[in-house]
């Protein structure tokens, strides 16, 4: 569901993860985060305090949430276990082939010289430079890479980089850390989640 999705912040202000509503709601009302930002949906009310010293406390929708004692987790090995996410910030959401075209404001595919292409959230895709079908493995970091729809889906398919002319910008890598380090999360923008939107405001300083 896409409205249920809520920002969580650490204590500092930065960004931590996502969440959904009703664990957002869990977490302010056990007052271990403050809602920052919320929208006019009024979802209940619940009682503070009791007898004629209590009051009640309206609960609108939240969006971005800050948690009131949380600051970082500290990695606690080197090793990095394969997931699609660290694939796609190691390569850093940039297709890893070459790319010699562009989409013009038609819709059509141009010729042009060779660049980078920085993926957006709804076109990039976990690529397997060995296809699975060919023996190539699965969950490993130097046989998948981030590439766009396009390259993947519509150029190689099932075939190797070399047999339909594609190039890798550079050789994956198996990403390494450094234990104690602090771990970070990176946002990935969607512009159709309101939460995303408010948080990119909230960043700009219009909603502080």
């Amino acid at each position: 569901m896409l409205e249920d999705c809520v920002i969580v912040l650490n204590k500092f202000s930065e960004y931590y993860k996502e969440t959904n509503v009703r664990k957002a709601i869990r977490k302010i009302l056990n007052g271990r985060a403050t809602n920052l930002v919320y929208d006019k949906t009024l979802l209940g009310v619940v009682r503070i305090g009791c007898g004629k010293d209590s009051s009640w406390l309206p609960i609108y929708k939240p969006l971005i949430i800050r948690l009131n004692y949380f600051d970082y987790y500290h990695y606690k090995n080197e090793h990095v276990p394969y997931s699609d996410r660290q694939i796609f910030d190691r390569d850093k959401n940039i297709c890893q082939y070459w790319h010699n075209y562009i989409i013009d404001e038609s819709g059509l595919y141009k010729s042009t010289e060779k660049h980078q292409h920085l993926c957006a959230s709804d076109e990039k895709t976990i690529d397997h430079i060995i296809p699975l079908s060919r023996g190539g493995k699965r969950n490993d970091f130097i046989n998948s890479i981030c590439a766009c729809r396009y390259c993947n889906e519509i150029l190689k398919k099932d075939k190797t980089p070399e047999e339909v002319g594609l190039i890798l910008i550079k050789k994956p890598r198996v990403p390494v850390r450094i234990k104690g380090d602090i771990a970070r999360n990176f946002f990935n923008y969607n512009p159709k989640l309101l939460a995303h939107k408010c948080y990119k405001e909230y960043l700009n300083g219009s909603l502080v």
